[in-house]
């Protein structure tokens, strides 16, 4: 969509719209955010409307300018009234118009209508005239009394409105009639009743049109006035006519299937309905609306368990809990108290089940958060756990993730030949039908994840001719992952790969893509800071080197404000020029040294070099 958005743009220049941010879903609102970094360079104006409760982030931006819209003056009001009339309004209706709407134009627009609708007015030359004395209560006190006052005016056809309701605010006719159970010519005309009351607007013609609710408190105010059970019946039917009649639909978005099923009290099926919602967005990297969609799941899944526990079993919900760390790693970080408590609670649950894939994707959550928060001992305790565990089990698919896992923790503590043997080992072990769905349930796809880090243990240990062309296949195997983490991952250890040979050409490539990468997918911010430091790095030359150089700070300073530290030290070492001949990298405890006049081959003594572990330390 964003391409879209810029390739548009490109052409002509574009006005977007979007209302209401304040009603918006998780995905839509990512969208957003994303979208405002997209245009900061690009001929768009895209105007958001929300409510002042509604806390946009983006607020402040130097390129996003803020509009406070007051309410209409008294005045204003008898415009507005007078426009939606046809002709002048009598004064004493006017007068209350304006006492009651509070200068708010949809209260005044439904207001006027409500007048209109109720037999109290007569339309003259001069313009409409009470018929009548004005009862006390003849005009309603609120927006939702006025629109529940002209919805009971339209009781013939109130029910088509109430089945739209619950069905959202903007609903298909097919699906309203498979639920409506009625008539096509019946059916049309209420819906044409309703659209001459403008209540709702329609696109397309029926049986392919599409109705939306002219305003969300349109659509709260006809759901309001059905009874808790009838409520409950229709979203049993939504739920049902999706599953059975739109399979395509209830595929594609599962968490409608899964809303209805919760509204209607189902909890077992909502549950399964709500974590299939959150694994396909795992899955195309939509990490806020995976991590919103598991968390109803999990919701309901303890709400059920409260109430009947035989019926939601440990191992599905343990599943639950440990798809919403994944989502959360890539949602808010490793480092937020979210993600921590995440997997801390699916440990817990991990002790009381005997499906050891389900405990296995608890173990990788936390070895990752230990990692990244530098907490040596308890990453080598659960890694070692993970992998004794899994070699234990005879053709345990989750052995590649475990090597994978050993092999980064002892690169971690400086012992490469470990880390080589077990990073290897996942490489040979993969197999793309049976690992498939790896990436989203262990952070990356495990063996893009295992080339990369295998190609730096490889520079490491001397073998340049072989660990240049790993990080090339790396790469190439982590964008055919389709997975935006893979690809931040491969990208990231690629940069540092090209710093360590003095290469800013391929950090400057490789720092640029991963700044797309973790802005397309909206990733935590300390993608987008190590992206910084790279590019600062990469500029880096004597005619502009203070201000690369304050680049390089300012990467730094966005990674450490998420909490990461793992790679401070590293970036702060004292970095040689692009152009000079020597690099040093540093990276965990080990000491990773190349001496080259130009791609950076290992020194004989390096090559010869044996390297051990030190100690584990904190960072």
């Amino acid at each position: 969509m964003l391409d879209q958005l810029e390739a548009l743009a490109r052409q002509n220049p574009v006005l977007m719209l979007f209302e209401d941010a304040h009603w918006a879903d998780a995905t839509s609102l990512e969208v957003l955010d994303l979208t405002v970094e997209r245009v900061r360079a690009l001929p768009v104006l895209a105007l958001f409307t929300f409510r002042p409760e509604y806390q946009a982030p983006w607020t402040g931006l130097s390129h996003v300018p803020s509009i406070a819209l007051d309410r209409l003056s008294p005045g204003e009001v008898e415009t507005l009234a007078e426009r939606v009339a046809g002709r002048p309004l009598p004064r004493e209706v006017t007068t209350q118009i304006v006492a009651k709407t509070d200068g708010v134009s949809l209260f005044v627009e439904e207001l006027t209508k409500t007048v209109l609708e109720g037999g109290l007015l007569v339309a003259g030359p001069q313009g409409w005239h009470l018929d009548r004395p004005l009862p006390p209560f003849a005009i309603p006190a609120t927006l939702q009394d006025s629109l529940a006052a002209r919805l009971d005016r339209l009781a013939p056809v109130k029910e088509i409105a109430q089945i739209g309701a619950a069905i959202g605010r903007e609903f298909s006719y097919a699906l309203l009639r498979a639920v409506a159970g009625r008539d096509e010519p019946a059916l049309r005309a209420a819906l044409a009743q309703l659209e001459e009351a403008e209540l709702l607007f329609r696109s397309g013609m029926p049986p392919d049109a599409r109705y939306t609710f002219k305003h969300a408190l349109v659509q709260d105010t006809a759901y309001e006035t059905l009874l808790r059970s009838r409520r409950q019946i229709l979203h049993r039917q939504i739920a049902d006519a999706l599953r059975s009649e739109f399979a395509a639909t209830a595929a594609a978005e599962p968490e409608l299937v899964a809303h209805h099923l919760t509204q209607a009290g189902l909890d077992e099926p909502a549950i399964e309905w709500w974590g299939k919602a959150g694994e396909g967005a795992l899955r195309r990297s939509a990490f806020k609306e995976a991590a919103a969609h598991l968390g109803k799941a999990i919701e309901v899944a303890d709400r059920l368990a409260a109430t009947a526990p035989s019926t939601a079993t440990a191992s599905n919900r343990l599943h639950l809990q440990t798809s919403l760390g994944n989502a959360l790693i890539w949602a808010k970080g490793y480092q937020a108290p979210e993600t921590s408590a995440a997997f801390a609670h699916a440990r817990e649950l991990a002790s009381r089940v005997e499906d050891a894939s389900e405990r296995f994707s608890a173990y990788y959550g936390l070895c990752a958060g230990h990692f990244n928060r530098c907490e040596p001992a308890p990453m080598r305790e659960t890694a070692e756990l993970f992998l004794r565990e899994t070699t234990a089990r005879p053709d345990c698919p989750e052995v590649v993730v475990a090597h994978r896992i050993f092999g980064t923790t002892c690169l971690y503590f400086g012992d490469y030949a470990g880390a080589h043997h077990h990073l290897q080992k996942t490489i040979e072990l993969y197999d793309q039908a049976r690992h498939a769905d790896f990436a989203s349930r262990f952070g990356q796809d495990p063996r893009a994840s295992a080339e990369i880090m295998g190609a730096l243990t490889l520079w490491v240990l001397g073998r340049i001719d072989e660990a240049l062309p790993l990080a090339d296949r790396a790469l190439a195997d982590a964008e055919s992952a389709a997975h935006a983490p893979t690809m931040a991952h491969a990208l990231q250890w690629a940069a540092w790969l090209g710093l360590a040979r003095c290469n800013p050409e391929a950090v400057a490539n490789h720092g640029q893509a991963l700044a797309d990468i973790a802005s397309r997918y909206d990733l935590p911010a300390w993608w987008a800071g190590l992206a910084v430091f790279f590019q600062g790095w990469a500029k880096w030359s004597d005619g502009a080197e203070e201000s690369n150089l304050a680049e390089m700070r300012r990467g730094i300073a966005i990674y450490r404000e998420q909490g990461m530290v793992y790679l401070v030290p590293l970036s702060k070492r004292p970095w040689p020029k692009p152009k000079q001949a020597q690099a040093r990298l540093m990276p965990g405890s080990g000491a990773w040294k190349t001496r080259s006049p130009n791609r950076g081959a290992p020194s004989s003594a390096l090559t010869k070099r044996r390297y051990t572990a030190p100690a584990p330390r904190s960072c």
